[in-house]
């Protein structure tokens, strides 16, 4: 049951009923309106996961119609541009990089060709060091600095690294940007035995897309990260990859690879809810959605007989649902008594392309990053029906990561939860190994405390599918109401959530 006023009064005093999870009582009457309110969610969905935002892909025009659909939405819901030079807007320039089909990769007598036995990945800007002549050497395990040969043996040489047995395939694919940190930033080349964990279509991509400051970094020989296949690495070290010792040369490799370099330039959208209170104004709850989805697809479309005709993947829930959901909230939020601290919110742009705008963000945040109390970040919360996914229903919620920085984060999630009236099934097990796979992982590694809210995967995910009107409108306004009651107990905290241990490496890799 949600405390009554007068409970919070005696209890803490009006304002500072901060830190209890009490609601302003000249919020409630109007978040109740406005968060159930199903039809303006449904209306903003509609709109922004339509045709005519071509799928919102990062790397095409509607990425941005998507930036300034939410600008035009933020500013009409009372939020203060945030980005770049005080507007709406953070620019972040991604270079997308095509692998030519001439590439290839000579071990002896066996030819390695791209999608079948390898896949290059964008690190920094220009052509891959030529790996024709270099030695392979046997790196250790990605992600574990402590197996790992050093800088003076990876100097000139391909580093071949295997992947640990606990590792989800996802957890490797959205972490390869970090295998070539300055430890191999003289290497030829970084090669990841991963491959195999890709689906055939993964594979297929040709196009990578990387995240470069073009300002700073010169288009200069940078060594390439490279997915292979186990039998690839194996045919590499001359050896099976399970039984080489770290330091191990193996063979000499042949080939060239070549990349085509295209700019594009893409768009978080940032705006703040300023607090009401003086002294505590300057400090933030984050809340954060990804505005871009997968754009058009590269297949012929459906035959006239589907249901589904375009060819045009429109992302409703993943995570036009999201994104509409913050809109709302800053609605909600704004109408009402302003909450002591500000709240942030940004719609990070290149998640589908690996996290880019959130990682662009944190190194390069519009607030300091140590003014940041906790981020909130919601990807896909309009499904989870038990159609959708197991032990799924009208109140089924994932709420994943909010114990591990912060163990008082959820505390604050799940008394907020028992005394709305919503009551959410709340599940806290990552069980598909999602924790990795959005933004809220790169405040994470920022030692921010975070909490990612999803309802789920469901058969729709990354498919043409995924439409607005399989939305759930009244769980999507339900999924709102809660998290402008979570962000309002965060930013009506007199004090900040207590960190457990010492701050991460923000070059750590993540495991779940």
């Amino acid at each position: 049951m949600i405390r009554s006023f007068a409970a919070c009064l005696t209890s803490a005093f009006a304002f500072l009923a901060i830190g209890t999870g009490c609601a302003f009582p000249g919020n409630r009457a109007t978040r109740d309106q406005e968060a159930s309110n199903a039809t303006a969610l449904r209306q903003r969905l509609e709109a922004f996961a339509a045709d005519s935002m071509l799928g919102r892909s990062a790397m095409n025009e509607g990425r941005d119609r998507a930036a300034g659909f939410l600008a035009r939405e933020a500013a009409l819901a009372g939020l203060t541009p945030a980005g770049d030079s005080g507007g709406w807007f953070q620019t972040l320039h991604l270079f997308a990089r095509r692998l030519s089909p001439e590439s290839r990769i000579l071990v002896g007598d066996s030819v390695l060709i791209p999608v079948r036995d390898f896949k290059v990945f964008p690190v920094g800007r220009g052509q891959p060091r030529p790996i024709a002549g270099a030695y392979t050497v046997y790196g250790g395990i990605v992600g574990d600095s402590s197996t790992q040969i050093g800088a003076q043996d990876a100097a000139g040489r391909v580093v071949v690294l295997g992947v640990p047995p606990d590792m989800t395939a996802q957890q490797v694919y959205r972490n390869v940007s970090y295998s070539s940190d300055s430890r191999f930033g003289k290497a030829i080349a970084v090669v990841i035995a991963s491959l195999d964990f890709l689906e055939p279509a993964q594979r297929a991509i040709t196009t990578s897309v990387g995240q470069v400051n073009p300002a700073s970094q010169p288009a200069t020989a940078v060594p390439s990260s490279i997915l292979v296949t186990r039998k690839s690495a194996s045919l590499m070290l001359g050896t099976e990859i399970g039984a080489a010792t770290v330091g191990m040369l193996g063979k000499t490799l042949g080939g060239v690879l070549v990349v085509n370099e295209r700019d594009n330039p893409t768009r978080n959208v940032v705006g703040v809810l300023r607090g009401s209170d003086a002294r505590l104004s300057s400090t933030y709850v984050a809340l954060g959605a990804h505005s871009d989805h997968l754009g058009l697809s590269v297949t012929p479309p459906p035959t006239a007989a589907s249901a589904h005709r375009d060819s045009i993947y429109n992302g409703a829930d993943d995570d036009g649902s999201g994104s509409v959901a913050l809109i709302e909230v800053a609605h909600i939020v704004a109408s009402g008594r302003r909450p002591a601290r500000s709240i942030l919110f940004v719609w990070h742009t290149a998640e589908e392309d690996g996290l880019l705008g959130s990682k662009w963000f944190v190194e390069h945040p519009s607030v300091p990053l140590d003014s940041i109390l906790a981020q909130l970040n919601l990807d896909m919360v309009g499904r989870g029906s038990a159609a959708d996914v197991k032990g799924g229903g009208p109140r089924f919620l994932q709420v994943l990561g909010s114990t591990k920085r912060s163990p008082e984060l959820w505390s604050t999630i799940s008394q907020v939860n028992a005394q709305t009236g919503l009551r959410f099934d709340i599940d806290t097990i990552d069980a598909n190994g999602v924790y990795c796979r959005s933004d809220h992982w790169n405040y994470a590694r920022f030692g921010i405390p975070i909490a990612f809210l999803t309802t789920g995967t469901h058969a729709d995910y990354h498919a043409l599918t995924d439409e607005a009107q399989k939305i759930d409108y009244d769980k999507l306004a339900a999924v709102t109401r809660l998290t402008v009651d979570i962000v309002e107990a965060l930013a009506n905290r007199h004090d900040r959530l207590p960190l457990i241990g010492p701050a991460p490496d923000p070059r750590t890799f993540c495991r779940g």
